[in-house]
């Protein structure tokens, strides 16, 4: 497997995209792709991933994908999830 990984930078925040594994769901061969953004948040927000695919919400604001928080090591905190999309297609 070739692992991929591509920082962006998003209305001044970045976020991260990298390939971290293989799966097989349904049969389908997937790529696990984690997406990363630091981010402050404050209680009661939170930060979801959102694209065209089915695993993204389908362009669907009511079922994007909710991150998941974690200590940055820094004070802040890093969202992060990680989901299989099938092999080959693209998705924005």
């Amino acid at each position: 497997m070739i692992t991929t990984s591509v920082r962006l930078r998003w209305l001044g925040l970045v976020v991260s995209l990298s390939t971290i594994g293989f799966a097989l769901a349904d049969g389908v061969p997937r790529d696990v792709v984690r997406f990363d953004i630091a981010h402050l948040t404050m209680p009661g927000e939170s930060v979801f991933v959102m694209g065209n695919r089915p695993e993204l919400g389908g362009n669907n604001i009511r079922k994007a994908v909710k991150m998941l928080p974690q200590p940055d090591g820094g004070g802040g905190l890093l969202w992060t999830i990680d989901i299989a999309i099938p092999l080959g297609p693209s998705f924005n």
